[in-house]
C-alpha cells in the first residue's frame, strides 16, 4: 500500500496517480475525504489529476521504471526492484 504521500517501498517512489486511483476508501459512499459536511463530497476522481502535470518528486516511480526497465508493479512490491528503482534515480541525478 502507498504511503500517505504516495510512496512504494523501502526507497519511498512516488506514483501519486496510482495510489489516489487506488484509494478506495472515499472513492463511494456519502462520507466526504475532507470531513465536511457543509460542502458536496469531493472524490479522488473528481479531482482531474490524469490530465494534470504532477511535480516530479510525485511521480518518481515510473521514471524508475523507464531507466531500469522494471514494471512498475514489481517496483510497487518488490523490495529490491524498489531499491534498484532509487538506485537508478540517484545515478540518473549524478549523471546530470
Amino acid at each position: 500500500a502507498p504511503s500517505v504521500t504516495g510512496g512504494y517501498g523501502p526507497m519511498h517512489l512516488t506514483d501519486a496517480r496510482t495510489a489516489l486511483a487506488s484509494a478506495g476508501h472515499h472513492s463511494t459512499g456519502a462520507e466526504d475525504p475532507r470531513g465536511d459536511d457543509a460542502r458536496p463530497a469531493l472524490r479522488p476522481s473528481e479531482l482531474g489529476l490524469d490530465t494534470v502535470k504532477l511535480p516530479d518528486r510525485l511521480t518518481t516511480l515510473p521514471r524508475a521504471a523507464r531507466l531500469t526497465g522494471l514494471d512498475a508493479d514489481t517496483l510497487r512490491e518488490d523490495p529490491a526492484a524498489n531499491v534498484a528503482g532509487g538506485a537508478a534515480l540517484l545515478a540518473e541525478a549524478q549523471r546530470r
